[in-house]
């Protein structure tokens, strides 16, 4: 029982702690159904009611604007493709697993279906790449579920900036949804019929969730004010600018003035004829106060004079600052920096596994925890659409959730050629601790522990064996130390061959046995 201590708070006789795992925008009582409107959102009247709503919208617009740069895009591009990887026989990039379950074979192919249902019902064949950017960018995403009698209906996905989750005082909650731009109205969604998908990430101090852009804001706007800063180096110091010393003579400093003025306007003026509509016009060339200066000269014996000034060079090929902020961008998107950069050349070439870097492997790594929040959706969606369909009950689906899987595909090159290697280096091992097997190590463990087989698949292979000696396949002998090639060899029969042993005995080719002859000859 929680005991209040500043009886002066205000506050009653029940009080909720605050859970710090989740945003205090989840928590948060707003009882007033007048400051439930999404305008308020935006330009929120009580400070202590819509300002985490406000403060919400405001970072989404940011994180929205981010992606707009082409950096950021590159790299969200990048992320994006490497969670979604459409392989030549895959119709859909996630298929679900359901080996390690324990439902039976026919509810299996009944969960098959449906989950090939859901998948349509998001089109998520067509539609996958823009819902995961979405989500990735704005650190949150919002489904509106229509149920029906045989299921799922329809799923729709909703604007973060204008969904909001209302908690009240009895800890009940329920979605809002201010539709500003089809018709203008208000819902009110429960939350049976909303999924909130979130990033998982939350601010500083755990007030909203946050989008995979926010530790770039600020590298980001380092890298800008770098780009900007080569650009006006560019502009402003890189032309040669010509000096125009004046002569003014004897005159006084007020006519020397106005005479300066004179001699600029007519270098920057010039008449030129428009035959379309014959008439004279005046043209000013702007860019002559830029790149010109001029200088009064009233020194006697020196006339006016044209000089140049030194530009400040090819300044861009000097860009080790722009490249410092351009990795630290990158890091902050745990995206390797070799994948932008074409300095380091062999990084970008598709070759061995052994080739990859400790950063391409940090950011496989990423990926994964990124699938593994998305996934979330789609257990929340086939969970409701199995219980709608009358298949199997939540506390059914609840129980084997943790066996249920979805596998994301991947590239298959790299997939095939990292089992090919991994079953290389496991082999490699096998023959090093083969001849002490029976002594140290028992052929259970070899399975199990270096080869890595399941219990089912060293029973399967058990059977396989057995099969294969009853069909008269030859197998190596019982010696652990036996090569299976040495073996083979050794079971087969020699066959006579005149190349090899002649009538003489001279072990060779007839082309050897001439060579020979003629080197004998020689000698």
């Amino acid at each position: 029982m929680l005991k209040v201590l500043n009886a002066n708070s205000g506050v009653g006789s029940e009080v909720k702690l605050r859970d710090y795992s989740e945003p205090l925008q989840n928590q948060r009582d707003i009882s007033s159904y007048a400051s439930r409107y999404v305008y308020n959102f935006d330009f929120g009247v009580e400070p202590d009611v819509t300002d985490l709503h406000i403060y919400e919208n405001q970072m989404i617009r940011i994180w929205r604007a981010m992606a707009e740069n082409p950096y950021i895009d590159f790299a969200i591009d990048d992320i994006v493709n490497e969670m979604i990887s459409y392989n030549v026989d895959d119709k859909y990039p996630i298929e679900l697993d359901l080996n390690d379950t324990k439902f039976s074979k026919n509810i299996r192919n009944k969960i098959h279906d449906e989950w090939i249902t859901v998948m349509k019902l998001l089109r998520f064949h067509k539609k996958s790449y823009s819902l995961i950017r979405d989500w990735y960018i704005d650190g949150k995403q919002y489904f509106y579920v229509e149920e029906g009698k045989n299921g799922i209906k329809n799923i729709t996905v909703l604007d973060p900036l204008r969904t909001k989750k209302i908690v009240n005082k009895d800890d009940s909650y329920s979605y809002i949804y201010h539709d500003t731009q089809l018709n203008n109205v208000l819902f009110e969604i429960p939350k049976e019929s909303m999924i909130e998908l979130t990033s998982g990430l939350m601010d500083n101090r755990h007030n909203i969730w946050i989008s995979y852009l926010n530790n770039a804001y600020i590298p980001l706007n380092q890298l800008n004010n770098i780009e900007d800063a080569l650009l006006i180096y560019r502009i402003a110091r890189a032309p040669e600018r010509r000096v125009f010393y004046i002569d003014t003579g004897q005159l006084p400093k007020s006519k020397a003035e106005t005479y300066m003025k004179e001699v600029i306007r007519q270098l920057r003026n010039k008449m030129e004829y428009d035959p379309s509509t014959g008439k004279i016009k005046e043209t000013s060339n702007n860019m002559s106060l830029l790149d010109d200066i001029y200088l009064p000269r009233s020194a006697e014996g020196r006339s006016t004079e044209v000089s140049t000034l030194q530009g400040g060079g090819n300044f861009l090929n000097q860009t080790d600052d722009l490249d410092y902020f351009k990795i630290k961008l990158f890091r902050s998107l745990n995206v390797p920096f070799t994948r932008w950069s074409e300095l380091n050349g062999p990084a970008n070439v598709i070759g061995r596994t052994a080739e990859l870097t400790r950063d391409e492997v940090k950011y496989r790594k990423f990926i994964v925890r990124l699938r593994n929040c998305y996934n979330a959706l789609f257990t929340i969606l086939l969970r409701k659409q199995l219980s709608l369909k009358n298949i199997i009950k939540e506390s059914e689906f609840n129980e084997e959730y943790e066996n249920i899987m979805f596998v994301w595909s991947s590239d298959s090159f790299f997939a095939e050629m990292r089992d090919i290697e991994i079953l290389n280096e496991r082999l490699n091992i096998v023959d090093r601790v083969t001849p002490n097997a029976g002594v140290y190590f028992s052929t259970a463990w070899v399975m199990r522990d270096i080869l890595k087989f399941t219990d089912e698949e060293i029973e399967q292979m058990k059977k396989e064996i057995e099969e294969d000696k009853k069909n008269g396949q030859p197998m190596p002998q019982d010696d652990p130390t036996m090569n299976p090639d040495d073996y083979s060899s050794q079971n087969d029969e020699p066959e006579d061959d005149e190349d090899d042993y002649g009538a003489d005995g001279y072990i060779g080719t007839d082309k050897e046995k001439e060579e020979e002859s003629i080197l004998y000859e020689r000698r």
